[in-house]
């Protein structure tokens, strides 16, 4: 196999992007690295990662903040030479920062392709990384629940909040028996079978 594929990462914290957000930091992974795991177990390593409060967003002609993050990370990952950019933003109790990130998405992938083209493999997750969690379990529905009741459900499945205890259930889960309602984790993982595609060269 030639050189691995460079990826940078990108997500709110400790659980969407591992040990690599500590201080020191280490190589442990969070669940963004889990997920494309599963999806290419090799090929690939993680180049850098970038926290969501510590984006340098975007500027020029942008004035809406989604838009100015993503813009911000895929301009970094570009910068730093990686050819896949991986990342999820929480939606929270925003109903409409799904449509925005999306709009970000296609505007990145039209304006930051110097000095070569960048994969982008991103989305929110909704309402949080905790619903993927739980639809990676087997919970349904979880793109509807909001962030009180999805922290209720971990709880009553009894699924420990740590990101030890996500990865492993990212190890275990059955990614092609999902249930249904968690159509934003569907999305995400079929942007990341870009990833694949590059490291086989056939992007």
């Amino acid at each position: 196999m030639g050189v691995p594929v460079k990826v940078w990462l990108g997500g709110e914290g400790r659980h969407e992007l591992g040990g690599r957000v500590l201080a020191p930091p280490d190589e442990r992974p969070g669940v963004i690295e889990a997920l494309l795991r599963r999806v290419e177990r090799s090929g690939w390593h993680v180049l850098g990662v970038t926290p969501w409060r510590h984006i340098k967003k975007y500027a020029t002609g942008v004035h809406k903040a989604e838009e100015r993050n993503v813009l911000g990370l895929v301009l970094t990952a570009a910068e730093q030479g990686a050819e896949v950019v991986a990342f999820s933003r929480d939606v929270d109790s925003d109903p409409d920062r799904g449509r925005r990130v999306e709009a970000a998405i296609e505007k990145a992938a039209q304006i930051i392709q110097l000095p070569a083209p960048i994969a982008i493999v991103g989305g929110v997750a909704k309402p949080a990384i905790e619903g993927w969690i739980l639809a990676l379990s087997g919970v349904r529905d979880t793109d509807d629940m909001s962030r009180p009741r999805c922290a209720q459900c971990m709880t009553d499945h009894a699924i420990e909040s740590s990101t030890q205890s996500f990865v492993t259930i990212v190890g275990k889960a059955a990614l092609d028996q999902l249930p249904p309602g968690c159509d934003s984790l569907r999305t995400w993982l079929d942007r990341a079978k870009q990833l694949p595609l590059v490291v086989h060269g056939v992007a």
